[in-house]
């Protein structure tokens, strides 16, 4: 499984970070606080989806930086 995620700056200086696979999006005081946040909750969305049966086990999560301030993990 490949997530994504996207970052975009407020005008007033906080940072929107979404995960589009989970249908997550949430605000951080920084950019390196969204990602943070971020990758805390797709972590525990994955991992309660797995624990439902939702989803099989997948192995430890990699993060890598890609263009366009898009960071994918999976």
């Amino acid at each position: 499984m490949t997530l994504t995620i996207e970052l975009d700056q407020e005008v007033d200086g906080r940072w929107i970070a979404e995960v589009p696979e989970l249908n997550v999006l949430l605000y951080g005081d920084s950019k390196p606080d969204a990602i943070k946040r971020a990758r805390a909750a797709a972590r525990e969305i994955v991992l309660d989806r797995i624990a439902h049966g939702e989803l099989p086990p997948i192995p430890e999560t990699q993060f890598s930086t890609l263009p366009h301030e898009f960071l994918a993990f999976g």
